[in-house]
């Protein structure tokens, strides 16, 4: 008796189960591979989301200490951006030029942060804010302080106004970004090498190397909409939010920002002031047993020392 037949339909339902068995891994594995993905999208997102809140808080508390840090001017001053890649603050001129968050500024107390991709943080400032604009005209940093950058969302809409005064949350201060890993601005690949063989990408000597210092090789562009160039108090050249993908899919904007508004800015001021009023009357209790009498600074004498004098240095209690 012969089985080639049975033998036949056997080998076929076999290489059949193998075919099915393939597909089926084959799908579990693509899976596999998105998933994998889609949790490596996630893990770089909240690392930038770690940095940016802590990078955020230093720059808070170093506009919360600014008077200790510079004399003569209130609390609630923020660096200008560091625009070669020096790790510290643009001392004059190009404070309101897009550059690197500079962490290694006097008062900064942060450290050297960096992206899921490696990158150091890009920084930008209101000029409502910084700390050399205008020092004649905009000493003072008050309740009626408002941001002057503008931001839009990841569909291109405007979210804050630079140009106008915002009821909400002042406007935007500052913005910290995450830059990300080198991508195509408008079919143009951003170029972060190093050219003329001298400059250090991660060191604190100031750079000259286009790869290192222009923004364009790390900051994205959206349509007209471009982070690595901006206008203060414009309603149009402001900053876009990513992530932003195309209609295929494919990242256009990879820039992940964490936003400063000028509310969060008045509150450190507004902190910084009542606590050096307290250590004030705290300080004039201990010297003459008495807290202060509030005259106004245009009747005020020292009974020790008859003198004009400031009302919290001296005036004695009644």
């Amino acid at each position: 008796m012969t089985v080639t037949g049975v033998r036949t339909q056997g080998g076929y339902a076999l290489l059949l189960f193998v075919v099915i068995l393939m597909g089926v891994s084959g799908v579990m594995f693509g899976g596999f591979l998105k998933d994998a993905k889609q949790s490596s999208v996630e893990q770089r997102f909240l690392h930038n989301q770690r940095v940016l809140k802590a990078a955020k808080q230093a720059l808070l508390s170093y506009a919360y200490n600014y008077p200790v840090t510079v004399a003569g001017r209130g609390p609630g001053r923020l660096p200008c951006p560091d625009t070669d890649n020096s790790t510290t603050a643009n001392s004059t001129g190009n404070c309101l030029n897009i550059g690197r968050f500079p962490f290694n500024a006097a008062g900064m107390n942060f450290y050297d942060a960096r992206d899921a991709s490696g990158e150091r943080l890009w920084y930008a400032v209101s000029s409502a804010f910084a700390y050399n604009i205008s020092p004649a005209d905009n000493d003072v940093i008050n309740i009626s302080t408002n941001g002057t950058l503008t931001i839009h969302n990841q569909s291109g809409n405007l979210m804050y106004d630079g140009s106008v005064a915002d009821a909400s949350v002042g406007g935007i201060a500052a913005v910290i970004i995450a830059p990300g890993a080198p991508i195509g601005r408008n079919g143009v690949a951003q170029d972060r090498s190093i050219t003329n063989g001298v400059d250090v990408r991660f060191d604190t000597t100031a750079d000259t190397d286009p790869g290192i210092i222009d923004p364009v090789n790390y900051l994205d562009i959206f349509g007209a909409l471009d982070n690595a160039d901006f206008t203060n108090a414009s309603a149009a050249d402001g900053f876009v939010l990513g992530p932003i993908f195309d209609a295929t899919g494919s990242v256009v904007v990879n820039d992940q920002i964490i936003l400063i508004t000028a509310a969060e800015v008045r509150a450190a001021a507004q902190k910084a002031t009542l606590s050096a009023y307290r250590d004030a009357i705290n300080d004039y209790l201990t010297r003459f047993g008495v807290y202060p009498w509030m005259n106004g600074y245009d009747a005020i004498v020292d009974p020790i020392s008859p003198s004009p004098v400031n009302v919290i240095d001296v005036i004695p209690g009644r």
